[in-house]
C-alpha cells in the first residue's frame, strides 16, 4: 500500500512538472505564444460563444475610417489596430458581393484579431456592390497594401491579405501582381473561384465536377445566381447588348424558337449557354462565346498571377457552400500542387462564411479543432 502511495506522489508530482514545463515552453516560445492567442480567438469567431478571453486580457483597440490612393483614385476603408505600442503585422480583409461592413460578426472578428496584435484593414470594395467583376478591385488591394506597409506601426514584412467568396479570388490576383508580390506575406482565401469559366459551369448547369468521370448535383443560392449572372452581363462590352440581354434575364422563362432566331449572333451565344443546363455541351457554348466576352472573364482566374506568388498560400472551403462550390477551391489546391508554401483546408460547419451551423458534438469539435489548426498556422504569419 505503502509503495502503491508513494507511486501515485511520484505520478503525480510527474503530471505538475510535464504541466509546468508545457505551460513555460508556451509562454516562452513564439509558437507556444502564437498557439495561445490562436486559442483566444477561436471563441470570437464562432456565433454565440459566451467565454470570451480576449476580452478579458486585452485593451479594446483603435477603430477608425481610412482612405488611402491606388491608381484608379482613393480606396475606403475600415481599420483597426492595436492600443499598445510598437509594430503590429497587418491583415487585409476583402469581402465578397454586396458586402455589409457593419455585420457585427465580422468587425467582431476584426477587432478581435487587433486585440491579439495585428492590425487590420477591411478594405471597401470598389465594383462588387454593383455586381461588377472589375480589375479595379485588384488595383484597390494593391494601393490598401502599399498603405499599410507605410503606417507606422505597420511591421512592413508581415502584410497579408485575406479574402472571403469572391472576395477570396481577388485577394489571390492581388498578392501574385508583380507590384507588390515581393511584400505580400501571406494570402488566405475563403472559398474563392478559381476562375470565371469554372465558376459559370456550376451556376449554369447546377453540377460540379468531383473528379474528370464524375459530376455531382450542386444547388447554387438565388442570390449568388443572381449577381453572377449579372456579372456575366456586365463583361458585355456594349451598353445596348447589356441592356438586351439583362431584359431577357429578367423576363425569365425560355425563349421561344422566335425570340431566340431575331437575337443578334453574339446575343444569342450568351443567351444560349446562360439557359444551358445540360454539362456535357458547357465547353462548346462557352467556347462559342464572342472572344471579347471570353477574354474579359479570363481576366479573373486568379491562376493568371501565380507565376508571380511568392507569398504563402492559404486556402480554405466548406462543402455545403451554395454562394461558391467548395470544388473552386479544390481546383485553385490542384493548380498550386507543386506550389510548396500552401495549406488547404475543407471545413463542413459553415453557413457560408458563418461556422458553427450545422454540427454538433464531436463532429463539431473536430470541426473547431482544424478551424484552430488553421488559424494557428496564419497567425504564425502574421505575428
Amino acid at each position: 500500500m505503502r509503495r502503491l502511495l508513494t507511486l501515485l506522489r511520484s505520478f503525480t508530482v510527474l503530471g505538475l512538472l510535464l504541466v509546468f514545463t508545457a505551460v513555460a515552453i508556451l509562454l516562452v516560445t513564439h509558437e507556444g505564444r502564437v498557439a495561445i492567442r490562436a486559442a483566444m480567438l477561436v471563441p470570437e469567431v464562432l456565433p454565440g460563444a459566451s467565454f470570451q478571453p480576449l476580452r478579458m486580457i486585452s485593451e479594446p483597440p483603435i477603430e477608425e475610417e481610412v482612405t488611402y490612393p491606388f491608381s484608379g483614385g482613393a480606396g475606403r476603408a475600415s481599420l483597426w489596430r492595436p492600443a499598445g505600442p510598437g509594430q503590429h503585422g497587418a491583415l487585409i480583409l476583402f469581402l465578397g458581393v454586396n458586402p455589409d461592413y457593419g455585420y457585427e460578426p465580422l468587425r467582431q472578428f476584426a477587432a478581435a484579431v487587433a486585440r491579439q496584435g495585428a492590425v487590420v484593414l477591411l478594405v471597401h470594395s470598389v465594383e462588387l456592390d454593383n455586381s461588377r467583376l472589375s480589375l479595379a478591385e485588384v488595383d484597390a488591394l494593391v494601393g490598401a497594401a502599399r498603405y499599410v506597409r507605410e503606417l507606422p506601426y505597420v511591421n512592413p514584412k508581415r502584410v497579408g491579405f485575406a479574402g472571403f467568396c469572391v472576395g477570396g479570388s481577388f485577394a489571390l490576383l492581388a498578392a501574385g501582381d508583380p507590384r507588390i508580390a515581393a511584400d505580400v506575406r501571406f494570402v488566405n482565401s475563403f472559398g474563392g473561384f478559381y476562375s470565371a469559366e469554372t465558376f459559370l459551369a456550376a451556376m449554369t448547369t447546377r453540377t460540379v465536377a468531383v473528379d474528370n468521370l464524375t459530376q455531382e448535383a450542386w444547388q447554387p443560392d438565388a442570390r449568388a445566381t443572381t449577381w453572377f449572372l449579372q456579372a456575366v452581363v456586365n463583361a458585355m462590352p456594349q451598353a445596348a447588348e447589356r441592356a438586351e440581354l439583362e431584359r431577357l434575364l429578367q423576363a425569365g422563362g425560355p425563349l421561344t424558337p422566335d425570340q431566340r432566331r431575331a437575337l443578334t449572333p453574339r446575343l444569342r451565344s450568351v443567351y444560349d449557354l446562360l439557359a444551358n443546363r445540360d454539362p456535357s455541351v458547357f465547353g462548346p457554348l462557352y467556347e462559342g462565346l464572342p472572344a471579347d466576352v471570353r477574354a474579359e472573364l479570363a481576366k479573373f482566374a486568379p491562376g493568371n498571377n501565380f507565376p508571380f506568388l511568392q507569398a504563402r498560400v492559404f486556402l480554405m472551403a466548406d462543402s455545403n457552400d451554395r454562394y461558391i462550390p467548395h470544388t473552386e477551391s479544390k481546383l485553385l489546391n490542384f493548380a498550386l500542387r507543386e506550389y510548396p508554401r500552401r495549406v488547404f483546408t475543407e471545413f463542413d460547419f459553415f453557413d457560408h462564411m458563418t461556422p458553427g451551423q450545422t454540427r454538433e458534438g464531436l463532429d463539431l469539435l473536430r470541426e473547431v479543432w482544424k478551424l484552430y489548426s488553421h488559424l494557428y498556422l496564419v497567425l504564425l504569419e502574421l505575428s
